[in-house]
């Protein structure tokens, strides 16, 4: 019941890498958030060939945060609504409702068929990936209704799957100091008084860490050419059979 009403704060829209206005919008999401910009041309080829799938985080009207929306859309220069354009979701038809609106973040699917092998994992198992929010509304729960919502997708058809994984930086880095100076400071942002790693986040939705899940690390490529290694753990969550 709790997982519905978050998952009423948010929809989830199609991205439409083959229009200019949806793929110039990711990559600007993805300048705002700071990581792999680089990839959003592989992004477009994958969406097309259907073997990835990205959703726009967009707010429902009556849970737009007017003050925090005008600060987003300055900061991240998301002046323009974009609209709902995609006709297939893989190889699914879709019917494009037209609608317009403006997109607060992103998130994806994936299937990574040789990570559900390497972690005993069922091969439906499905892997969310490429999470964010806009900075000016982080800590307002859209995440977390983001995810409410992906999860009730990818147990649904086209998908269908009956788990769910993810993986996302370790505790322990998460919370040190060099990963905050990188995550805030070099940004100009402030500091959350009260900061939760993303691991502990999704174990609160219910994602537990997979056993014997290999150690693998991030590489990240910072603006003066240094390049950080993230250590990374990997979580998964089985997902409630659909009628």
């Amino acid at each position: 019941m709790a997982n519905q009403r978050a998952s009423e704060k948010v929809d989830l829209i199609p991205w439409d890498p083959a229009d200019e206005a949806h793929y110039q919008r990711m990559y600007s999401q993805r300048s705002a958030c700071g990581w792999r910009e680089d990839e959003v041309a592989l992004w477009k080829e994958e969406v097309l060939a259907g073997h990835v799938f990205f959703y726009w985080i967009t707010l429902l009207d009556h849970e737009v945060p007017q003050e925090s929306l005008a600060k987003m859309m300055i900061t991240e220069q998301e002046k323009e609504p974009l609209k709902d354009t995609v006709g297939m979701i893989g190889k699914e038809p879709r019917r494009p409702s037209g609608r317009s609106f403006v997109p607060i973040g992103h998130i994806s699917l994936r299937h990574i068929s040789d990570l559900n092998t390497q972690f005993s994992l069922p091969q439906d198992t499905i892997w969310i990936k490429s999470l964010y929010v806009s900075w000016a509304l982080q800590a307002g729960g859209f995440g977390r209704s983001a995810m409410a919502q992906l999860e009730r997708l990818a147990a649904a058809p086209p998908y269908n799957a009956s788990v769910v994984a993810l993986d996302t930086i370790r505790r322990d880095y998460h919370l040190s100091e060099e990963h905050l100076c990188w995550l805030y400071d070099r940004r100009g942002l402030e500091r959350p008084k009260r900061h939760v790693s993303t691991q502990d986040w999704y174990t609160s939705q219910g994602y537990e860490q997979i056993p014997n899940s290999a150690v693998s690390f991030y590489e990240n490529k910072d603006e003066d050419g240094s390049v950080q290694r993230l250590p990374v753990v990997f979580l998964s969550k089985e997902l409630p059979a659909t009628a």
